[in-house]
């Protein structure tokens, strides 16, 4: 899948040693939407592999009963210790791009993350929120050799 990823370095290949802000490699198939995370937009061929879509239009628009099963035993291992109430509460924010602005900052989101990832998925396709309200796909991988540079 080509993704762009969005950052103020110049790198052929991620080092999880040099992550600046964050605990996962954050893409999207969106260039413009890149731009908001750095200047310099890199291109990468990203290998899936076996991925997770917790975007909420495939939550709530397909028949996902694998997704929605995954996220419900999330929920049950972590939901209250976050402070959900209720199911409902934590599908609505892990499927609709407000993880990262839920409680404190990405604490929250690297923890959905890394639960999914225990699971066994490779990727992990996002709603991920942008400047001004506004909302984009986003893709994370956690094994940087599923991504490939492309030269541009």
């Amino acid at each position: 899948m080509h993704l762009y990823h969005g950052t103020d370095s110049d790198f052929e290949t991620f080092d999880p040693a040099r992550r600046a802000t964050a605990e996962h490699i954050y893409t999207t198939p969106d260039q413009e939407a890149a731009t908001v995370f750095g200047k310099n937009i890199l291109e990468f061929d990203g290998d899936l592999g076996r991925a997770f879509d917790m975007r909420l239009d495939h939550i709530f628009g397909d028949i996902c009963i694998e997704e929605y099963a995954v996220l419900r035993d999330i929920y049950a291992d972590i939901g209250y210790d976050w402070g959900f109430e209720n199911f409902e509460a934590f599908l609505l924010v892990t499927t609709a791009g407000e993880m990262y602005q839920y409680g404190s900052g990405q604490s929250f989101q690297n923890a959905v993350l890394r639960e999914v990832f225990s699971r066994g998925y490779n990727s992990v396709k996002i709603t991920d929120a942008g400047c001004q309200g506004s909302f984009f796909d986003g893709v994370v991988f956690e094994d940087p050799f599923r991504l490939k540079r492309i030269n541009n």
